[in-house]
């Protein structure tokens, strides 16, 4: 999908829009799924190209899912269980 943003040369507020917020059926982006997993590879990713897209990281890890838990708590619920 990154590759697909540059080949289109999206602006980084439709990058941001269409790639970094994309939501699945519960609600949760790339960031969610990469803390539930505990991918720290994944993270690291898109912290990459969240820099490279000169995006906030800050503001993209405090997106709420549909439940109202960012990726900060979803990892810290999974490595407490």
């Amino acid at each position: 999908m990154w590759v697909w943003a540059i080949e289109t040369q999206l602006n980084p507020k439709e990058l941001k829009k269409n790639l970094f917020l994309a939501k699945d059926k519960y609600g949760r982006i790339a960031w969610h799924r990469a803390a539930l997993n505990g991918s720290l590879e994944a993270m690291e990713t898109l912290r990459s190209w969240v820099k490279e897209a000169e995006l906030n990281t800050d503001e993209l890890l405090l997106v709420p899912t549909a439940d109202g838990y960012t990726a900060f708590q979803l990892e810290a619920h999974r490595t407490t269980m």
